[in-house]
Parts: structure tokens; sequence; C-alpha cells
């Protein structure tokens, strides 16, 4: 069994953006301590504070999802999607240039990044209070409770509660995610991520 790392997400430190319009906490990097330009995956928490565009990040593969707040519109050539339902992941290619505004408020999202050629990721959503069992093939697996709270459990390991503002990463492949239930409000958020295997690219 994978050791497992969980953390509060509010006590990771928040970064702020260069343009003032909001903070950025990561998650988790890989490999540890890379940069944008070298990273091969990267899962972060923004919080937006204002409208403007997002940063352009030719060859990343992108997936955003709404946590909290009144959501944001991203437009760009050949791309209009309202951000505006939580829970509900969206995909985009890195160099597409997006520019986001905000329905109302602040918001806060979750980023899944991943370099293309060198891994491919995927935003999974589970909710309410109902036992669930997900398989899943994966090489790095972090979930997020955005709401509630829900007991997991990785294979045949340890169970682990997990509570609003928690986040849980395993670091290396695991087979099997059980949702052994939780509160009716309960949302997991979850990356799955697959690495290209040496010598291939991801699909």
């Amino acid at each position: 069994m994978p050791e497992l790392t969980v953390l509060r997400v509010d006590a990771l430190p928040a970064v702020p953006w260069k343009n003032g319009g909001g903070t950025t906490r990561e998650l988790a990097v890989f490999p540890a301590g890379a940069g944008f330009d070298d990273f091969v995956w990267r899962v972060s928490v923004a919080d937006v504070a204002q409208s403007g565009p997002f940063s352009a990040l030719p060859g990343v593969d992108r997936e955003i999802v709404l946590l909290e707040g009144e959501g944001m519109l991203l437009h760009g050539e050949n791309l209009t999607h309202p951000l505006v339902k939580p829970f509900e992941p969206h995909a985009f290619a890195g160099e597409t240039p997006v520019e986001a505004t905000l329905c109302g408020g602040a918001t806060r999202d979750l980023n899944l990044m991943t370099r293309r050629g060198a891994a491919r990721g995927r935003i999974a959503v589970w909710r309410g209070a109902q036992p669930q069992a997900i398989a899943l093939e994966s090489d790095a697996l972090l979930v997020y409770c955005a709401a509630g709270s829900t007991t997991l459990r990785l294979d045949d390991g340890p169970s682990w509660q997990l509570r609003a503002g928690d986040m849980l990463h395993v670091p290396a492949p695991t087979a099997a995610c059980r949702v052994q239930g939780g509160s009716t409000d309960a949302a997991l958020v979850a990356a799955v991520i697959q690495l290209a295997p040496a010598g291939e690219e991801a699909a």
C-alpha cells in the first residue's frame, strides 16, 4: 500500500498572481519542485478575484472544475464555455487563448495540467452519501473533498475520513478507489493521472 498524505488545502501557501487577479495553491507537481516550463503534471486550486486572461501553456492539456462561487465565462477563439455549474469539468488546450469573465464575486476552481505526450489525466467527480466503487488505473491520484465529509478507502488499505478542504494524495499506482459513504452533500473531485511509459507518448 503506498504512503498516503492528507493535507488541508487552505493551509498551503497562497501564491499571488502577477496581475493581482487571484492566488494559486499548488496541491502537487511532478517531478517534485518542477516549474511551469518542466512539469509533467500539476494540480492546483485557484481563487479568482477578478476577470482576466489565462496564462498560455503551449503543449499542455488543461482541465478545470468550479468548486465554489458563481463561476466565470471562458471565451476566446472558437471557445465560449460558461463554467458556472460546480463539479462539472471542462477540458481545453493550454495554448488556446482564453479570457475569463467572472459571473459574480470571487470563485474557486481546481486545475489539472498534463504535459502532452508525457502524461494524460482526467478529473472525476463523486457526489452523495451512497457507497461507490470506482476502478482506476493511475500513476498518481489526488482526491479533494470539496463539500461535506466522506470516508475513502483505496484498494484493501485503511480508511480515511475526509472533510471539506481535505486533499488525499496517493503518489503511486492504485487499482481501486472505494467511497464508503458520507454526508448527503459530499462532493469529491479527483485528478487521475497516467504517465507515458518510457520511450512512448501518452495517448
